[in-house]
């Protein structure tokens, strides 16, 4: 578990460093590319987060938060591929 903490702490620093890096070095690009980018550091920090928050709850649930998260992955695995997701709408409107 505290391999997951390190990681997790690199992952947020990881994150800060490069919010600084495009703050200080990458004034002079396209605003279109620097958005992109501010965005994708913003996702890198959230996710950061997320992952520190699971921790916790995987710490404090006895592993019930892992077993969950693992179920809601398996789900957004199965609905990535459009045309799955579209099979599974499908059989649950057919459904009464």
């Amino acid at each position: 578990m505290k391999i997951l903490w390190l990681l997790t702490g690199v992952f947020g620093c990881g994150a800060i460093i490069l919010g600084a890096l495009g703050a200080h070095v990458l004034k002079d690009f396209p605003d279109g590319e620097i958005a992109a980018f501010e965005t994708g550091v913003r996702y890198h920090l959230i996710h950061a987060i997320a992952a520190g928050l699971a921790l916790v709850l995987a710490e404090r649930a006895g592993g019930l938060a892992v077993v969950a998260v693992g179920v809601f992955l398996r789900a957004v695995q199965r609905c990535s591929d459009f045309f799955i997701c579209e099979d599974v709408l499908e059989a649950e409107s057919a459904v009464p």
